[in-house]
């Protein structure tokens, strides 16, 4: 299982999105988990998350958010 972040929060940097989903074509039983708790609302188009802009939404196994920092809420979601 692979764990990343999609926006290091301490530098603002992104993850490389891209390279971990072409990562998981050359190593099938890999599964890639994406914490976009600090990309969802300020990222890619309409705020979509830092896979968007990589185009690698889909080929990401789990997206993990949370509606308390960019939409001033409570809770959060994974997407399967």
């Amino acid at each position: 299982m692979l764990i990343t972040e999609g926006v290091f929060r301490c530098r603002g940097s992104a993850s490389i999105c891209r390279f971990f989903t072409q990562l998981k074509k050359h190593i099938p039983i890999c599964i890639v988990y994406l914490d976009d708790a600090h990309g969802l609302g300020t990222m890619g188009p309409g705020g979509h998350g830092v896979a968007t802009p990589f185009a690698a939404q889909d080929d990401v196994d789990f997206i993990m958010g949370t509606f308390s920092k960019s939409f001033a809420s409570i809770g959060g979601f994974c997407r399967l």
